[in-house]
């Protein structure tokens, strides 16, 4: 944005004058004058000779275009004689104006995200980083510089271990390169960082460095366009929304919880599956209770209906079966010892009979036959291993227990989901895949009992898609990250997971309308039963197509619910990059970077970068007069700085007629002479703007 002032009198007062805030300074002015007068001038920064841009041809009318700044367009008197005056009182009347009618700054966090200033001037807090719009670094003599990044350094992830590679400039011209250091730290002690050095002119992936640290890099340079969608999502396995709760199923098609909160574990759009959501037929029975063997126990027989009764239950469900027996010898007293067995559970029932057991009597009494109902479970050592323990020495006791008979409601199934809010979970027209929810109209409140059901998600969980804009793009870069590790322990033995990951790219137009097929790309991010530290892989995928596209990804591998320990596989995305190829890889005459850096073991991204290097300015060095070598030195002379100052194009601009070297010289071996030191006619400093 720059801002025209336009004055037509040059007598008049500065409020008078017409202010224009504008980003097209020659549309500004066509519209004001029409015609370009004659007499008048137009001015960049201030009123003067040095300054004038009056456009004369069409190139110097584009070249406005481009030029950010304050424009004074004066119209003249037209006797030439008047000018003098007119300027004079223009310039008085500027120092006033540009405080009356000085543009409001605007707030910060609309102001463009520059910075002019070089890291190298800086008296602290030196970092790498971009400067668009910036000027090039110009160094003379020998400073500490922090090289600016040219490009947005990418990440990529290479044995597991974070790697950024970065594209930086030290400055214009040529230097001798004194040390590289991070920060504090020389890069030769640092394992893994590699640093290359080009001279000006020097292609940075066919050329080669004049400075190296550190392996050599034999990638091309790309440039990367990081996505802000992606930030470390979590990729969620096919099975790992599990829910297992206290919940009441509301007609017509409202799960509710009465324990945990759904929001976290399901989402709009999820299918999940129902399981165990059974009510059945309950018959309450308290009674004397016998454990007999590992699969049955035995009632007190009473009559054929207690048989039936037994045998036409599904289950039977004894919360609290807490029982006594020996269970050893005390190895002091040599007497038995009791120990409890708990039994509690819900046990399917495979059949109930009735079954006589005579005791063998003893010395005062003799052999009873007594009548048992003997209650056959299946398999409840699966349910409660205690019953894998059980003889028919262990006493009896009274238990509370409830048996299940008939189903009344059953409302398994597979299920979409609408919406979820905290405790309630809404579903897409339940009764249409199991009839049973339309009973929970007869019932009490139009809902069911308390139960307590298996739900889980069930399909992919894509993230996405997201769009990449960048129209020059020909590869997509997906950083996938565990950075806890992928294994499972129980305790006694650690196992190695693998989890693999997919992703979906398609080509889209500028409405996101798909243009082309879809294309599947897959890798798989290794874990480790030993390093237990940081796991992680970069998917590099090369499309064949160029420019825009959507990219969704999700996990395939799915999470091991059954295993009794700790499993850790939990994989993010942490970075998505779309990669175009750098199209000129030689910068000119100025001095280019490419590093390398490993990120800290466990780390989940780099630290601050401070790469910077002492260096030292190469000029040409002053035979006679004005006759300079072609070859370059390291100097801090500020002869020789002065001089070439002097003669270049982009700062002097000066023809060796021009300028006195024998004066310059002369007056720098002076004062050298005065001081007795070189030192004292040393220039070292960046001129950045």
């Amino acid at each position: 944005m720059s801002t025209v002032v336009i004055i037509e009198d040059v007598l008049s007062p500065p409020s008078d004058w017409k202010w224009v805030q504008t980003d097209n300074v020659p549309g500004t002015l066509l519209e004001h004058f029409g015609t370009w007068p004659q007499n008048a001038r137009l001015y960049l920064g201030d009123v003067a000779q040095c300054n004038d841009v009056t456009p004369h041809d069409v190139e110097t009318v584009a070249a406005l275009w481009n030029t950010e700044g304050t424009f004074y367009a004066v119209v003249y008197p037209k006797d030439p004689a008047s000018w003098v005056i007119a300027i004079a009182v223009i310039i008085t009347a500027i120092v006033a104006a540009i405080f009356l009618f000085k543009p409001k700054v605007p707030p910060i966090p609309t102001m463009r995200n520059t910075q002019n200033t070089s890291p190298n001037n800086e008296l602290s807090a030196r970092e790498n980083g971009p400067r668009p719009n910036g000027r090039i670094p110009d160094i003379f003599g020998t400073v500490r510089s922090t090289p600016d990044m040219i490009c947005v350094p990418y990440n990529q992830y290479i044995n597991h271990q974070e790697v950024e590679d970065c594209v930086m400039c030290i400055g214009r011209g040529q230097y001798e390169v004194l040390d590289m250091k991070d920060g504090e730290t020389s890069v030769s002690e640092i394992d893994g960082v590699t640093v290359q050095v080009y001279r000006p002119n020097t292609n940075i992936y066919t050329g080669q460095p004049y400075f190296t640290v550190g392996a050599a890099l034999t990638e091309r340079p790309v440039v990367a366009s990081r996505s802000n969608s992606v930030n470390g999502q979590v990729l969620g396995a096919p099975n790992s929304s599990k829910f297992r709760d206290t919940v009441r199923f509301r007609y017509p098609n409202i799960v509710q919880s009465e324990g945990g909160t759904f929001d976290g574990v399901f989402a709009a759009g999820d299918n999940i599956v129902v399981e165990e959501a059974i009510k059945y037929e309950e018959t309450p029975v308290n009674g004397l209770i016998y454990p007999y063997n590992s699969t049955s126990f035995l009632l007190p027989f009473t009559d054929n209906d207690q048989i039936a009764l037994y045998n036409s239950s599904k289950y039977v469900a004894m919360p609290t079966a807490v029982f006594s027996g020996p269970g050893g010898t005390d190895p002091e007293t040599g007497e038995s010892t009791d120990v409890g067995y708990n039994l509690s559970g819900t046990y399917p029932i495979s059949s109930a009979a009735k079954i006589s057991i005579t005791t063998s009597g003893g010395l005062w009494s003799p052999p009873v036959t007594l009548d048992y109902c003997q209650v056959v479970l299946n398999d409840p050592a699966s349910i409660n291993a205690t019953w894998g323990y059980v003889r028919n020495n262990i006493r009896g006791a009274y238990v509370n227990h409830t048996l299940l008979g008939d189903i009344i409601y059953q409302l398994d199934g597979a299920y979409t989901v609408l919406g979820v809010s905290g405790s309630q979970m809404v579903i897409s027209d339940p009764a249409a895949v199991n009839p049973d929810w339309d009973k929970l109209q007869d019932v009490s409140g139009k809902q069911s009992d308390q139960l307590t059901p298996l739900i889980y998600a069930t399909g992919a969980k894509w993230i996405g898609p997201f769009i990449l804009e960048s129209t020059t793009r020909t590869q997509i870069w997906c950083n996938f990250v565990a950075s806890n590790g992928l294994y499972k322990d129980n305790g006694r033995k650690t196992y190695t997971v693998n989890v693999e990951v997919e992703a979906e790219v398609t080509p889209v137009d500028i409405h996101n309308q798909p243009t082309g097929e879809t294309k599947t790309y897959k890798t798989t991010v290794s874990g480790s039963k030993r390093d237990k530290n940081t796991r992680a892989r970069t998917l590099k995928i090369t499309t064949e197509f160029t420019g825009r596209c959507s990219i969704s990804v999700r996990r395939i591998t799915a999470s091991d619910l059954d295993f009794e320990g700790a499993v850790i596989d939990e994989v993010r995305w942490k970075d998505l990059y779309a990669m175009s190829p750098l199209s000129n890889a030689n910068f000119g005459n100025v001095t280019m970077v490419r590093s390398r850096t490993y990120a800290t073991t466990g780390a989940l991204s780099l630290k601050a970068r401070k790469l910077n290097c002492l260096v030292t300015r190469q000029l040409p060095r002053r035979i006679s007069g004005s006759n300079f070598t072609t070859e370059l030195y390291s100097t801090n002379s500020a002869a020789d700085i002065l001089s070439f100052v002097c003669l270049d194009k982009y700062i002097g601009n000066r023809s060796k007629a021009e300028v006195d070297f024998d004066n310059i010289y002369g007056t720098v071996a002076e004062v050298e002479q005065y001081f007795g030191t070189p030192l004292a006619t040393e220039f070292c400093y960046t001129i950045d703007s």
